[in-house]
């Protein structure tokens, strides 16, 4: 089961009709990877994801920990070598 980040609507004229509060799914850890590696390419995917992460203090939590978690993973081959072609 998916969880929903439940988002508080801003409140602006131009919104003012609409009150009370929003239901988003959670960003999941794949499009959180994507994100932080520059493979999202589609404006419109990328207005939401941002949109969402602007919102959610958990998306943004986990966004860090794919980002230390992707950084550690390029550590770990230009340490060990793995960039490099076989001689």
């Amino acid at each position: 089961m998916m969880e929903h980040a439940v988002l508080e609507r801003p409140q602006t004229e131009a919104d003012a009709g609409a009150a009370g509060p929003i239901h988003w799914p959670h960003v999941c850890d794949d499009d959180l990877e994507r994100y932080y590696l520059g493979l999202v390419t589609d404006e419109s995917e990328l207005a939401i994801l941002e949109e969402h992460l602007l919102a959610c203090a958990a998306c943004v939590e986990r966004m860090q920990e794919t980002q230390d978690y992707v950084d550690a993973i390029r550590a770990g081959v230009i340490q060990g070598g793995f960039d490099s072609e076989p001689s």
